[in-house]
């Protein structure tokens, strides 16, 4: 339910924004919101500087990684690729997210 939440919230918030514009920055905001759906603790991520890469009209993907708690309350570093794609205004699908 949280997730489902969370994502209807970015799609909310980034209708808003320009249609025909650079999506780099939303498609950031959506790859850290798939992220921290699979954390132990959303709260604690602290994102490295994730740098989008354009794969075709629609895609974008990135290699970056968050900082986070883990169960033991201990901060750890993870490193993902993660992979997502604009299909419609302002509604974004999770391609592939792999955490290495």
């Amino acid at each position: 339910m949280e997730r489902k939440l969370s994502i209807i919230i970015c799609l909310i918030f980034f209708s808003c924004g320009e249609i025909d514009g650079n999506h780099g920055d939303n498609a950031r905001v959506m790859v850290w919101q798939f992220v921290k759906d699979n954390l132990r603790d959303p709260g604690s991520a602290d994102f490295g500087l994730c740098e989008m890469t354009k794969t075709s009209d629609n895609g974008w993907e990135t290699d970056c990684y968050v900082d986070a708690k883990n169960g033991f309350g201990g901060t750890e570093r993870l490193y993902f690729y993660c992979k997502v794609r604009l299909v419609k205004e302002s509604a974004w699908e999770l391609e592939k997210l792999t955490f290495k």
